[in-house]
């Protein structure tokens, strides 16, 4: 196992695809942008270079958990801020390289947050 070069622990639930799907395309853009703004108001140190070919794993904290086919959907806009800003897209950290399966391996993990604590999401970030 290779050592974590970037973390980041969000207290956010990912919507599910079936709710963010049925938004309107500015509330996702705006959604997107929310969580790039929450990221960088941690402070969270951005690595100078981006990592390639990376290994990101994502970990959600969920009061309902998911389908595991639905699961990899919730993940997109948060995959999209930490790619490198390409083209139309002018948002982004930088943090990987790209997301395609050439260039990242992903991980995706849900657990049932206990009774009375918040949902979060913890992103981990390694070469893979």
């Amino acid at each position: 196992m290779n050592p974590i070069l970037w973390r980041a622990e969000l207290d956010v639930e990912l919507p599910s695809a079936n709710v963010a799907l049925r938004k309107h395309w500015a509330w996702r853009r705006s959604h997107t942008r929310d969580m790039l703004l929450l990221i960088r108001s941690r402070s969270i140190a951005i690595p100078p270079e981006p990592i390639c070919p990376a290994h990101v794993r994502i970990t959600q904290y969920r009061k309902r958990l998911l389908d595991p086919d639905a699961l990899g959907m919730t993940v997109k806009p948060l995959l999209d801020i930490l790619t490198m800003p390409i083209g139309r897209k002018t948002y982004g950290l930088s943090v990987i390289r790209d997301d395609r399966a050439a260039t990242m391996s992903l991980e995706l993990l849900q657990v049932k947050a206990p009774r009375g604590e918040p949902a979060r999401v913890i992103v981990e970030v390694s070469r893979g």
